[in-house]
């Protein structure tokens, strides 16, 4: 009884580890699909907070 008990923790504990492992090979390849489009994105949102700061820069030169 208590075998057959241990026995079934660890299959499931198993089957945890093996999803777990699927899981993150499934998130490794959608990282390394999708790094050009994830680059390009930083890279314009890294052009719009300069442009931002440019922006307030300028707009408190104009001020005083």
């Amino acid at each position: 009884m208590i075998g057959n008990a241990i026995m079934l923790m660890f299959i499931g504990m198993g089957i945890v580890f093996v999803f777990l492992v699927l899981l993150n090979i499934a998130i490794s390849l959608l990282e390394f699909f999708t790094r050009e489009h994830t680059r390009k994105e930083e890279t314009a949102l890294a052009e719009e907070e300069l442009a931002r700061k440019n922006k307030r820069s300028e707009e408190r030169r104009v001020g005083k």
